[in-house]
């Protein structure tokens, strides 16, 4: 069944592979030794680049979720932090600024609630 390359990674491989070896079959014929030859050090270098980047899919994969889990982990610390000087000092204190932290800034006076 003859194949057109197609558009994946996947499929690229399949018809150099499938080439190269109907190139290779063809005793006779230097041109098609040739084309065999060099598409054969396509076929590694490719295999060996796809290699490398599945390697660092995998570790992005892993550094991302390793960066996620500390992010989550400094979050709630430092929301603890904001909790314990907001205790010690006010939560409208001018000090927090001191700290990095805003102060809270009182809200207006909402009259009771209408029910519609």
């Amino acid at each position: 069944m003859a194949i057109r390359i197609g558009r994946s990674f996947a499929d690229l491989i399949s018809i150099l592979e499938q080439v190269t070896a109907g190139l290779k079959s063809a005793a006779g014929d230097a041109k098609q030794k040739a084309y065999a030859l060099e598409l054969g050090k396509y076929l590694s270098v490719l295999r060996a680049l796809d290699e490398k980047q599945e390697k660092a899919k995998a570790e992005l994969h892993k550094l991302s979720k390793d960066l996620k889990k500390n992010e989550t982990e400094v979050r709630l610390l430092l929301g603890k932090v904001v909790s314990y000087l907001e205790s010690e000092y006010g939560k409208s204190s001018p000090e927090l600024q001191k700290y990095g932290v805003a102060r809270r800034q009182p809200g207006g006076k909402k009259g009771p609630r209408v029910k519609a």
